[in-house]
């Protein structure tokens, strides 16, 4: 698992907001490439003259594939008053429906 903690801001009322994540993930490091199994693996090959490996990419792939399309603070958020822009999660405002 991958374990991240985003800050979005929300969609409807623009507050921010913390979502943490917990992303399950199958990755394989591997240097012996008769040992590649195919299936639901993401593999990353490496050679043995390699000392180091840059995970940065394969990260934040899996990273981006998470984000939300729609991002909200709550299911229920009631977003901003379109004539006065208040956020209707905290008052209900005074302007006429």
């Amino acid at each position: 698992y991958i374990k991240n903690n985003v800050l979005f801001d929300c969609d409807r009322c623009l507050e921010s907001f913390c979502k943490k994540n917990k992303i399950k993930t199958d990755l394989i490091l591997i240097n012996d490439p008769r040992m590649i199994i195919n299936g639901k693996y993401e593999i990353i090959y490496f050679s043995d003259q390699e000392d180091s490996i840059d995970l940065k990419n394969t990260l934040l792939e899996i990273l981006f594939v998470e984000i939300p399309l729609k991002k909200l603070c709550t299911s229920l958020c009631k977003g901003l008053c379109s004539k006065c822009g208040l956020n209707l999660n905290h008052k209900v405002c005074s302007c006429s429906n």
